[in-house]
């Protein structure tokens, strides 16, 4: 449609010239052809314009189903399939040499929670959880919902000393906070581990906070 347009113009602006320079007999058919042409102009910006709204029905529809398949329904966090891609990408793109950190969260006593409170009760929690985690981590390359009640966030340009202070931070925060559900009102706990990689984040060094983790959870 694009190649088309522009000749049909040439075309018109020929014919145009032309009636102006034909006798009065020949201008009548020069006038249906102008018309013609015109009329073919109107349908095929009508159609060019379907397409364009087809095709941008199409990108929402693909944003949405990125969204979908990258996000936690529950928390709004990143799934684990898009964590493991992010790390994925993190190794394509040119060598990082600065110090990146992996902060790993897991609730304490989630099972409890449910036991006592109800499932609806755990949901709340992990919801707020993942928005305090938000929060607090602005700076986090992603945080993610890797499984359960466990929630990762991965930090580049962070050494050991600034993720640890971090992860205390948050520890303290969700510590702090009460999760109300119907006529409920109480408060959690969580065990987080930390680890940090020369440069970029990989499994290993997620790994190494799990580790950390059940570590904390055993003091």
């Amino acid at each position: 449609m694009r190649t088309e347009l522009p000749s049909i113009f040439e075309r018109l602006d020929l014919l145009i010239r032309s009636a102006t320079s034909e006798p009065a007999e020949g201008r009548e058919t020069l006038i249906q052809s102008a018309t013609l042409l015109l009329e073919t102009v109107v349908q095929l910006e009508s159609e060019l314009s379907e397409v364009r709204r087809a095709l941008a029905e199409k990108d929402n529809l693909l944003d949405s189903l990125r969204s979908r398949a990258y996000r936690d329904s529950l928390t709004g966090l990143m799934n684990r399939w898009a964590f493991d891609e992010a790390l994925a990408r993190s190794h394509r793109e040119p060598e990082n040499t600065q110090t990146s950190a992996v902060i790993v969260l897991d609730v304490d006593h989630f099972k409890k929670i449910n036991d006592v409170y109800g499932h609806a009760a755990g949901d709340t929690v992990l919801r707020e959880v993942g928005t305090i985690l938000r929060n607090t981590l602005p700076a986090a390359d992603i945080v993610s919902r890797i499984g359960g009640e466990e929630v990762c966030a991965s930090l580049s340009d962070t050494g050991l000393t600034e993720a640890a202070r971090l992860a205390e931070f948050v520890r303290g925060t969700i510590a702090n906070a009460r999760h109300n559900v119907g006529t409920a009102s109480f408060q959690v706990t969580a065990s987080l581990g930390v680890a940090v990689a020369a440069a970029a984040v990989d499994s290993s060094t997620v790994e190494s906070a799990d580790r950390a983790l059940y570590s904390a959870k055993q003091a």
